[in-house]
């Protein structure tokens, strides 16, 4: 039976972090600030558990979180969802370390694997942490095409919800296409650095440098990230 991208997306993310010990995970994953190392696993696990309960309507606040035409309403949903996500993590800290893979691997069992929500979220976050801890594994999986697939579509919602013209995404892997596929203006690039622009872990500079903007007007390329455009003052630091 083939193995699934969520499946070999666990089984590499097990190869970066089992050598690690608990001072090791206990440092901050850079990408993610507020969170170390072990905090981003407790997400990507509790993401997937089936007896993770959340408030009603917590799905549309993500979303209006990304897609919105009102700031303030926007910065509103992502208060929300960044305070129940922090909760949530905090509650699976105490966790040893092989009880929170246990969970997750049982969780892995039952997961449907046309939800594209916890792939693409789990592509990102391996990306986080294969970056902070110097490891490249990630840019190769089968997983980050369903990351493009989906957060060009969030992207495109954004830029949509604001008047913008959309744009088309074409990565460099088998079938990685995304966004509005009619559009004139056409982003390409490596698969794995167009998915790290449109979650806001690359600098503006450095989308320039990678991707090719095609006819992309100057104010779609500023808001083509889902979370904005990393701050140069953030860029990216290994941690070990």
């Amino acid at each position: 039976m083939q193995e699934s991208p969520y499946g070999a997306g666990y089984r590499y993310l097990r190869t970066i972090i089992d050598p690690l010990d608990e001072d090791q995970l206990a440092l901050t994953c850079p990408h993610c600030p507020e969170w170390s190392i072990r905090d981003v696993l407790s997400h990507l696990m509790l993401v997937i558990d089936p007896n993770r309960s959340e408030p009603d309507g917590f799905i549309e606040t993500v979303y209006a979180s990304v897609m919105n035409s009102d700031p303030e309403a926007q910065q509103r949903a992502a208060v929300v969802r960044d305070e129940y996500w922090n909760s949530a993590v905090a509650t699976a800290r105490p966790l040893p370390t092989a009880e929170l893979f246990e969970r997750w691997e049982r969780s892995i069992g039952l997961l449907d694997p046309g939800e594209r929500l916890p792939i693409s979220d789990f592509a990102v976050h391996l990306g986080d942490l294969d970056e902070a801890l110097g490891h490249s594994g990630a840019r190769e999986l089968e997983m980050q095409t369903s990351a493009l697939q989906g957060y060009a579509f969030v992207s495109n919602g954004h830029l949509q919800a604001n008047g913008l013209p959309t744009v088309s995404v074409l990565g460099t892997s088998p079938d990685a296409k995304g966004g509005e596929r009619e559009s004139v203006h056409v982003v390409s690039g490596p698969t794995y650095e167009l998915v790290r622009a449109l979650t806001g872990r690359r600098t503006i500079e450095e989308g320039n440098e990678l991707l090719d903007w095609g006819t992309t007007p100057d104010d779609t390329k500023v808001m083509f990230p889902v979370y904005s455009w990393l701050e140069e003052s953030r860029r990216h630091e290994r941690v070990l």
